[in-house]
């Protein structure tokens, strides 16, 4: 996490913060809330292992490995961690429709209707910085209501649900039933 904001000391950032956020938190809940927005899936069951594995200064877990059930029987895997210095992660949907690795470098897609894997790349003209600067233009453009927001409270509520569950889950060291499911 050092490295992720060089110009920041990492323990004053909100990812080191359980009060302001958790970062693997955060983190696990934009990628939850791509996930819900793009399959409309709901997680069932889930369990989290979570650990302070570094020495880094942070409050609650550094690193969590979820493995969750979805309505549909979607599996999902994830794993999140503040330790690596690279930028690196995947989340890998499996269905018998087809697999979905999603990275931040690059994503692909197994169809089984095609038997083929296709790589998902971002245009080469693709700004990280510029998704957050779209996101709040979106919201004001909400507030004056030009548009409306692209997600559901429902989808919200369903997130802080399955984040509740990866708390619980990894302090019962078991795995739980999402709420509402």
């Amino acid at each position: 996490m050092p490295d992720w904001h060089p110009y920041e000391d990492y323990r004053s950032f909100y990812a080191s913060n359980q009060a302001m956020g958790d970062g693997n938190l955060d983190m696990i809940a934009q990628d939850l809330t791509l996930l819900y927005w793009l399959t409309e899936n709901r997680m069932r069951h889930v369990y989290c292992q979570g650990n302070q594995l570094s020495e880094l200064e942070v409050e609650g877990s550094d690193y969590h490995q979820i493995l969750a059930s979805g309505t549909s029987g979607m599996a999902l895997t994830m794993q999140f961690d503040l330790i690596q210095r690279i930028h690196k992660y995947e989340i890998r949907i499996v269905s018998e429709q087809g697999t979905i690795e999603l990275g931040p470098a690059s994503s692909r897609r197994y169809l089984a209707a095609t038997d083929r894997w296709d790589e998902l790349t971002a245009a080469q003209d693709f700004d990280y910085e510029q998704c957050y600067v779209r996101e709040i233009r979106t919201f004001i453009d909400c507030l004056h209501g030009q548009t409306q927001w692209p997600l559901t409270l429902d989808c919200a509520i369903d997130v802080v649900r399955f984040l509740l569950a990866i708390e619980h889950s990894e302090t019962a060291k078991t795995r739980v039933v999402v709420a509402g499911c």
